[in-house]
């Protein structure tokens, strides 16, 4: 895996170009989606005190979304970009993690 944040996306990983976003924010500010076009793959990680969590995702640490840059450009479409609501999921979480204390 390399880094490549200056280039439109962080890693490349399996062969595709990744952007990963993290929040664990009680702000329910939109989650800024990047450019998909620089990207193949999105990762989204939401902390437990996310405000972008589902309900029923409350349970656990952090839950892990995966989405194609073109399913990023059909769903996540506003004015100002792509981002992330907190209404605007359209799949259930791919991973979800609880870390043990």
């Amino acid at each position: 895996m390399t880094e490549k944040t200056n280039e439109g996306y962080d890693a490349y990983f399996n062969n595709k170009k990744v952007q990963i976003k993290y929040s664990n924010s009680r702000d329910a500010k939109n989650i800024d989606l990047g450019k998909p076009d620089k990207y193949q793959e999105l990762i989204i990680v939401l902390g437990k005190n996310s405000a972008h969590r589902m309900a029923g995702e409350l349970d656990v640490d952090y839950v892990f979304y995966r989405y194609s840059s073109s399913e990023v450009i059909e769903n996540f479409k506003v004015a100002s970009g792509y981002k992330l609501s907190k209404t605007k999921h359209f799949k259930k979480a791919e991973k979800r993690y609880k870390i043990n204390a």
